[in-house]
């Protein structure tokens, strides 16, 4: 008999509260990520998917926070990224005119001394830390800018981080977030499981097919939260713009993120580079998206936005 599976509420509680099973979640976190980013022939797979992104443009409507911030006039001097993985991040930064130093941050430790080795050689004003996210203490009032992109939506403890983040800003300091916003541990909502099951149902078998995943992208469900490929896979990610309103103002944003999770996986975007029909089906399928966050039919799974910390006394 197999025994109740837990809650996403439950799942997070115990997280916060048993750190024996906080620690089982970690390393089976790490064990999961070490094994993806580390397959080739998924990476070469990936990188076909983001040529037809660049091809069809997938990313145009997002703004450029590396132009935003060159325009700050000398106020972006030291930077902070948060889960920099082999630093590519801060690399980014520092060749697009942003910012003089950087610090990166992030748990996988042979990730951080593959990004040191690489400062090294090219002589970068790049300074790294092992930390778990969940727990970080950062220095305070540090810092002109911090980039938190691809990984607030696995972080446990929101609440610490993004006090901690507000902390080390300076006052008149950026906070960038590129991140996953959509339901927590992807329980989707009916509305959204309806809208884009249907949308699916429309399109031919092509584009229906996911091939970095191998396999047909899959009818919209809601899966077991305790199965996820993932133990800390979109943990709170439902949170993740609540909590950034109690510490933040927004300078810029772009939301979207309708259907697309479900219906443009990076996996099928090669199926619409082929001619101008599918390009145009493309186009529409990008329209409806954005359209469906616009006008408030569905809340957005996507978000990219740079914000500013609050003062003290705004703070609720």
């Amino acid at each position: 008999m197999s025994s109740k599976s837990l809650s996403p509420a439950e799942i997070i509680s115990k997280a916060l509260s048993d750190p024996e099973e906080y620690k089982r979640m970690a390393a089976g976190e790490d064990a999961h990520w070490s094994k993806t980013l580390s397959d080739p022939d998924r990476a070469g797979k990936r990188k076909k998917g983001q040529q037809a992104a660049r091809i069809l443009k997938k990313n145009r409507d997002n703004f450029s926070v590396y132009s935003y911030l060159r325009n700050q006039k000398g106020k972006i001097k030291h930077g902070l990224v948060l889960g920099c993985g082999s630093g590519r991040a801060e690399r980014t930064f520092l060749e697009k005119g942003v910012g003089e130093s950087f610090h990166g941050i992030d748990i996988a430790a042979g990730a951080v001394e593959t990004a040191k080795k690489v400062a090294a050689e090219n002589n970068l004003p790049i300074t790294y830390e092992v930390a778990d996210l969940n727990d970080v203490i950062l220095q305070k009032r540090k810092y002109d800018f911090v980039s938190a992109q691809n990984f607030l939506h696995h972080v446990v403890k929101l609440e610490h981080l993004f006090e901690q983040i507000w902390k080390s800003l300076k006052p008149n300091g950026y906070l960038y977030i590129d991140d996953f916003v959509g339901e927590t541990q992807f329980q989707w909502s009916e509305k959204r499981l309806k809208i884009t099951t249907e949308i699916l149902e429309l399109l031919p078998t092509k584009h229906r097919t996911d091939v970095i995943l191998d396999r047909p992208v899959r009818q919209p469900h809601r899966p077991d939260p305790g199965k996820l490929c993932s133990p800390f896979e979109a943990i709170r990610s439902g949170e993740i713009l609540p909590q950034i309103s109690r510490w933040f103002n927004v300078k810029k944003q772009v939301l979207s993120g309708s259907i697309r999770y479900h219906v443009l996986p990076l996996g099928v975007l090669e199926s619409y580079t082929e001619n101008e029909d599918t390009k145009t089906i493309y186009e529409v399928l990008r329209y409806v998206d954005r359209l469906l966050v616009d006008e408030g039919v569905l809340p957005p799974s996507a978000a990219q936005i740079l914000l500013s910390p609050k003062r003290p006394e705004d703070i609720g």
